[in-house]
């Protein structure tokens, strides 16, 4: 082999030395490019997992959290529906205390009203008079019942020419003056035609009267007599005859 042949084959080696070499530190820089990327994911996967555990462990939290609530929830509707059961309990027996007051109230309400009606029939049935008017005799709860109407006058006293009409209230409402006046008397001029040509004169007798009511009877024309002691008293100053 000459010279110029073993330089070119060193030649040859030496080029495939320098290839192998820069081969080599390529593969070696791709490794180690490579190594850090896997340690930049291991490090973002551990990142991960402390994240994930750290949610998990509030998830758990949150868990027990609810748990605790709903307990609480329960424990709060249970009393509540305790509370509710007793408050319709006592509704009701409320309720039926009321009803029982009510029903005791109205027997109350309607002993006074008769006792009041017949206090009032006895003291006109002596006395005979109204409004500076005498009278002849005095009829009792007169009543007329038909098919379609029913009606009752407490008392109504009677002469030749005139009547009284007078009604007896435990409690008078003011609109029981306007209904005596425009209602109950032309119901009474309806269905009694005997008295046909009478003077008719209303009154209204009670315990006790509201000044509306007073003024509503005098608005009205009709006469206003209260109990005083065994006998009564009798504002007849303003009657108008109907």
């Amino acid at each position: 082999m000459d010279s110029a042949e073993f330089d070119r084959r060193m030649a040859a080696i030496m080029e495939s030395f320098e290839r192998s070499r820069i081969a080599d530190e390529r593969n070696k820089a791709e490794y180690e490019h490579r190594l850090v990327e896997y340690e930049r994911r291991q490090v973002e996967y551990e990142c991960r997992q402390v994240e994930y555990e750290h949610r998990q462990v509030e998830y758990e939290h949150r868990q027990v959290e609810y748990e605790r609530r709903q307990v609480e929830l329960d424990r709060i509707m249970a009393e509540t529906n305790k509370a509710m059961a007793e408050a319709n309990k006592a509704i009701a027996e409320a309720g039926k205390e009321i009803k029982e007051m009510s029903k005791r109230m109205g027997g109350i309400s309607e002993n006074i009203g008769h006792h009041a009606e017949q206090f009032f029939q006895n003291v006109f049935e002596k006395k005979l008079e109204f409004g500076g008017i005498k009278y002849d005799e005095m009829i009792r709860n007169l009543r007329y019942k038909g098919r379609n109407d029913e009606i009752e006058f407490d008392i109504v006293l009677v002469n030749g020419d005139s009547i009284a009409i007078i009604e007896v209230k435990n409690r008078i409402h003011p609109n029981f003056v306007k209904e005596l006046a425009e209602e109950r008397m032309g119901i009474f001029r309806k269905y009694f035609r005997d008295f046909d040509g009478y003077s008719a004169y209303l009154g209204i007798a009670g315990f006790s009267f509201s000044e509306f009511v007073i003024e509503e009877a005098s608005r009205y024309g009709v006469g206003v007599i209260r109990q005083v002691g065994d006998s009564m008293e009798m504002d007849a100053g303003k009657l108008k005859a109907y």
